[in-house]
């Protein structure tokens, strides 16, 4: 045998070889499972059907035509549908899963599986309101703040930040917070009661939110701006709590004076 023959026995072979693992890979590779119902162009009102097994599918259109297929590769179906079906198509399958694109122009989509439905949040949110637009005098402002009751009316919480823009140094501050319902009646207040050393000019940060404070992202010092209560049985206060408000009633200095002077 000479070279050039040796040569060309050997290109035959590689091509042989070529198409052998080709086929493989329909065959033993890991294939997509594309079985159930499918819709024409996305109408639900138009049904479709893949049922497969192995590297063979049989497939039914909208119109309840059936034609048969095979995979040429796990992206990629071929299917005949006769002479009146349009003969040979070609499917490109979404790296989803979702969606086939045919070559003749059309696709078939199919439904997303269900989403879990989200857990509702046991905490309903507050409308956290001042008294009026006019500006207080007061020696300690509030910045910002929140309010939730829970949904059972078995618990509440009201969150703020404040600043203190005294001079000196405030030692103790006391803050109520009115609790209303939506015609105005007044049902709860609660109380926070804050001892430290707030120094004049500084943000006293509370969490900023609910999803914050429940999820617990922040510092921890936050809860101290923040009053809580629960209890074993719903309160008709907290069923009906709409708005909560913010009331300074009093703030005590380090040099031993005190707002509101007495």
């Amino acid at each position: 045998m000479n070279l050039r023959s040796a040569q060309r026995i050997a290109a035959v072979v590689s091509v042989i070889w070529w198409f052998l693992a080709a086929g493989a890979v329909a065959i033993a590779g890991t294939l997509p499972d594309i079985s159930g119902t499918w819709y024409a162009n996305g109408d639900s009102s138009k049904r479709c059907r893949i049922s497969q097994s192995g590297t063979s599918v049989t497939l039914t259109n909208e119109q309840d035509r059936t034609a048969s297929g095979r995979f040429a590769n796990p992206g990629t179906i071929e299917s005949d549908w006769g002479y009146f079906g349009g003969r040979a198509i070609r499917g490109t399958i979404s790296n989803d899963l979702r969606r086939i694109d045919w070559s003749n122009g059309t696709y078939w989509t199919r439904e997303s599986s269900p989403q879990p439905t989200p857990t509702p949040n046991p905490y309903r949110a507050l409308q956290f309101a001042t008294a009026g637009l006019a500006p207080a005098r007061e020696p300690v402002v509030l910045l910002d703040g929140w309010g939730a009751v829970k949904r059972d009316g078995k618990a509440v919480v009201v969150c703020v930040s404040f600043k203190n823009e005294h001079p000196v140094a405030a030692t103790h501050v006391v803050v109520d917070f009115p609790l209303t319902s939506r015609s105005g009646e007044m049902l709860e207040t609660l109380r926070l009661d804050r001892r430290g050393t707030f120094s004049s000019g500084i943000d006293i940060r509370g969490w900023p939110s609910l999803g914050e404070w429940q999820a617990g992202v922040g510092h921890r010092g936050y809860g101290d701006n923040c009053v809580t209560q629960d209890a074993r049985i719903a309160a008709m206060s907290l069923l009906s709590a709409h708005f909560v408000g913010y009331r300074l009633e009093r703030v005590e200095f380090a040099d031993g004076t005190a707002w509101p002077e007495r």
